[in-house]
């Protein structure tokens, strides 16, 4: 017998086994014709089940035949990513190029350097491995940088390390021996060692990096905590799986990515001590001299509700917290045109990071392509009539194929901040007011993101034709509303949202603000804006033909009315009665809890302490509480505080 034979199961013989499966899973893994043949003919011969000698030789020809495709592309790629590091790229290029166990290419690629990096770079353009890409403009983001090498690499295994950065020459040996024999591991790094810029010294970490916890890494803190270095060695099917490393995040990016990364099913080990990756100090670098704010560390992990394919780690799940996505509540519409769909994943994980789970997704592509979906399959997608109809017309196929009562509008290039669907609807469900809208971020390309305060609601900021409206098109409101003012006009060539509102606000339909920046909005990428301002004066002459009698106050407007009382009574039973919760630390740093689970004799956990007996409550370490929460079965004894203060709501 084969040893491969072990790596799906272990039988003895004599035992039956289902011969008629294992021959199909053979024809899978070789994609023979004789085989499939073979297999046809068996599937109208009885019995499918014999005994295990035969069984056991199937068996064996499935694990080589999988090992065979596991061995089919061993390639490794390593992406070196490069700005202004001319005086460091040549040490890492020489790095890659020393290992002990050769990688099969280089892929540098430069974010528009103006030192003399692409000088240095000349120097291996003789090197069959090497290949260089240079962005025309900086992207200013080391995530987009990376994601531009990694989809231009042709190997399996991928390797990302910065220009300032070095590996020793067994890095790439013992990454690619610890990965290569688990299909389950998607990430594998090592120890690491600083090297002091200018003296040479090399301190080596013995506190980091860590063996990968979901608890930590998922922790909500500024900076996000993180387990695994950059520079590491993961699957390319994992990258693509996830999506890739978002290029919206500002800092953090790499901490974003493997969380992201690994809840698609991938589990990551620090496959040894030995600090076999360098990292270079030398000064100010990205992740020091950028700020940190709240935009940078949104993801769908820090919910609350932890992905089933997510690994565990150090705890044994008893019970998760997992979203049931049934019955919407609320359809979130994306119009998607051909200049915003690199923007489009952005704007879907803000929806998968929010707070509030009962959501769908519609996506109305006005592309006439296919979309960059494949990370997204429970994504609902719509096509217009025709590409390039419009944002209106896709907004409008987004309405009518929406299940939710509630309707939220967020443009591709814009993303929620997590908090803002359970804001808005815990707004909206006070049932005074047509729809939600709220403050907002505006994020510039590289300049640092600010807040912008809306003005609290007035109809008349609509139907004055000297102003251009009062706040973005994201807005939570009912469905039916929306259906009842006729939706979006497909017409108009610009403002198509300030004519929107401006049917809303003669139909009664007001808006609620909440004094909160609830939404990023990308203030450099909007098409239709520009084209808007440009055509201003043609537009506010169409809209006075409409509505000029209401602008003017000729015609009378029908009184502000409440919200849609049917989308209104959902909002209300689907949102949690919360209530505000306060763990008491004791002055010794422990917290008390107790165990809830079906066991009752000894209860052993991990942690400061080192048991307990059956239901008794504890007192645990401070630090010891997330780990005790995540097995399901322990729970902080509370103390119940007032409820904190619900947001401004401005009517």
């Amino acid at each position: 017998m084969n040893a491969a034979t072990t790596d799906l199961c272990i039988l003895r013989e004599g035992e039956p086994i289902d011969t008629a499966a294992l021959r199909r899973a053979l024809v899978i893994a070789t994609d023979s014709e004789r085989l499939a043949e073979a297999v046809r003919r068996d599937m109208r011969v009885e019995p499918h089940i014999i005994r295990s000698t035969e069984g056991l030789h199937l068996l064996e020809q499935v694990a080589l035949a999988r090992r065979a495709e596991l061995d089919a592309n061993q390639r490794i790629s390593v992406v070196i990513t490069n700005y202004n590091y001319g005086r460091f790229i040549a040490d890492a290029i020489d790095s890659v190029l020393a290992q002990t166990m050769p990688v099969d290419e280089i892929i540098v690629v430069d974010d528009a350097s103006t030192d003399d990096s692409l000088h240095v770079l000349e120097r291996y353009a003789s090197q069959v491995k090497a290949k260089l890409i240079r962005h025309p403009h900086n992207r200013g983001n080391p995530g987009a940088t990376r994601n531009t090498g990694i989809a231009a690499a042709t190997g399996a295994y991928i390797i990302c390390l910065d220009a300032d950065d070095m590996l020793e020459p067994t890095y790439v040996e013992t990454c690619f021996n610890a990965i290569r024999g688990d299909i389950g591991i998607g990430v594998v790094y090592t120890g690491v060692q600083t090297l002091i810029h200018g003296t040479g010294q090399r301190i080596v970490h013995h506190h980091w990096p860590l063996q990968f916890s979901w608890v930590w890494s998922v922790a909500k803190k500024t900076p996000p905590n993180n387990c695994i270095p950059t520079a590491s060695l993961f699957r390319r099917s994992m990258w693509e799986r996830c999506g890739g490393y978002d290029e919206s995040i500002r800092c953090g990016e790499d901490a974003a990515f493997w969380v992201k990364a690994l809840g698609t099913g991938f589990e990551a080990r620090k496959c040894t001590e030995e600090p076999l990756f360098v990292y270079r100090r030398h000064g100010p670098s990205i992740s020091t001299t950028r700020t940190w704010d709240d935009l940078s560390i949104y993801h769908r992990a820090y919910t609350g509700y932890k992905p089933l394919a997510a690994p565990t780690g150090e705890a044994r799940i008893a019970a998760l917290a997992v979203p049931s996505f049934e019955r919407p509540v609320v359809s979130v519409i994306i119009p998607c045109g051909a200049k915003h769909a690199r923007y489009l994943p952005t704007a879907i994980e803000s929806v998968l990071a929010q707070t509030f789970a009962q959501w769908e997704i519609v996506v109305a592509n006005d592309t006439g392509d296919t979309l960059p979906l494949k990370p997204y399959p429970f994504v609902r997608v719509v096509n217009t009539s025709a590409p390039g109809s419009g944002s209106s017309a896709a907004r409008n196929a987004g309405i009518e194929a929406a299940r939710a009562p509630l309707v939220l509008f967020l443009d591709a290039d814009d993303w929620l901040l997590p908090s803002a669907l359970e804001t808005m609807l815990r707004a909206y469900a006070k049932g005074n007011a047509g729809y939600v809208y709220c403050d907002w971020w505006a994020v510039d390309g590289a300049a640092p993101a600010r807040v912008v305060s809306t003005r609290d609601y007035d109809r008349r900021a609509w139907l004055d034709p000297n102003t251009n409206g009062l706040h973005p098109v994201t807005v939570l409101m009912s469905r039916g509303d929306a259906i009842s003012v006729g939706m979006f006009n497909e017409s108009t060539r610009g403002f198509e949202d300030w004519e929107f509102f401006i049917r809303c606000a003669i139909a009664g339909l007001c808006g609620a603000r909440i004094r909160q920046p609830l939404l990023a909005y990308r203030t450099h990428t909007g098409v239709n804006r520009e084209r808007s301002l440009a055509l201003r004066k043609e537009i506010v002459a169409s809209l006075m033909d409409r509505y000029g009698a209401h602008m003017s106050g000729e015609e009378e407007l029908v009184a502000c009315c409440g919200g849609d009382a049917k989308a209104v009574s959902a909002v209300q039973d689907a949102l949690p009665q919360t209530k505000s919760l306060h763990y008491e630390i004791a002055p010794d740093g422990t917290v008390e809890m107790a165990y809830t689970g079906l066991h009752r004799g000894e209860v052993t956990y991990f942690g400061k302490y080192t048991g307990c007996i059956g239901c008794k409550p504890i007192r645990a370490e401070a630090g010891d509480v997330k780990r005790l929460e995540m097995t399901g079965v322990w729970r902080v004894v509370e103390k119940t505080l007032p409820p904190a203060p619900e947001p401004a709501v401005i009517e």
